[in-house]
């Protein structure tokens, strides 16, 4: 195994905490660097016992040590994903771009964490992602550049629109303009050539989890099918990572 493969392996042991951790301090303001990991119930400081990735839950039986709060199962879910992508990179794409797949697919996961948590798409992820796809095609793909800043513009664009015009329809707000930042980083990293296969692939994920959610009646009551509220963010997520690792099935 090589070094590069051995430094991602490691530090995915360890970035499943992190991505909690930016999950639940980014939409409450405050920081994720700075500041001692507490429990959000009694406020004690918690210590590296408390902290051990992947068990640290299950040894805690998901309880708080001090005050037997329940802990989120978000913790070990995040901790056991970040891991699980990096096995998924480590076996799908080349070693060259390892380091690429592990950071694509650890920012998409933690978007999708704090969209379904909060309903809403950090810029602070989803545009430094955008320069990111724009930069890795630009370091392994020169003549690809072109197509994947056209992707960048033409993902935004297109989703802006569609809120526009669905605003303006039915006075509803069908998309958020963090939603057509994330489609604009995948423009950026799929190229203008991607993006249908994202929208499409999203678009069919979404509408089949909305009509589970609505049979199963986990909706507010009275509510009808077309004004549930359910996150687009992470079936754009899924709908990106899967045509960033085995290609569009479907091309404008």
């Amino acid at each position: 195994m090589e070094f590069q493969q051995i430094f991602f392996f490691i530090l995915s042991l360890l970035v499943g905490s992190f991505i909690s951790v930016v999950v639940i301090r980014f939409p409450l303001g405050e920081g994720v660097v700075r500041g001692h990991s507490k429990c959000r119930s009694c406020g004690h400081k918690l210590t590296g016992s408390d902290l051990i990735p992947f068990f640290g839950w299950f040894l805690l039986g998901g309880k708080c040590r001090y005050c037997d709060a329940p802990l989120s199962l978000l913790y070990p879910l995040l901790e056991w994903a970040a891991l699980g992508i990096y096995f998924w990179v480590y076996f799908q794409v080349a070693p060259d771009y390892l380091w690429a797949g592990c950071i694509l697919g650890w920012v998409l996961l933690c978007m999708s964490a704090i969209d379904i948590r909060h309903y809403y798409l950090p810029n602070r992820l989803t545009i430094p992602l955008m320069f990111l796809g724009i930069g890795f095609n630009g370091l392994y793909f020169p003549d690809q550049i072109i197509h994947s800043i056209i992707g960048a513009v033409a993902g935004y664009g297109l989703f802006a629109l569609i809120r526009w015009f669905y605003q303006r329809l039915r006075n509803i707000e069908a998309l958020g303009l963090g939603d057509a930042k994330l489609l604009a980083a995948a423009g950026a990293w799929l190229g203008w050539q991607g993006l249908a296969s994202v929208i499409m692939l999203a678009s069919l994920t979404g509408l089949m989890a909305g009509m589970i959610l609505y049979i199963s009646g986990k909706k507010q009551a009275g509510q009808s099918f077309g004004r549930m509220k359910l996150p687009f963010g992470p079936f754009l997520a899924l709908a990106f990572w899967l045509t960033w690792l085995y290609g569009p099935f479907l091309i404008f």
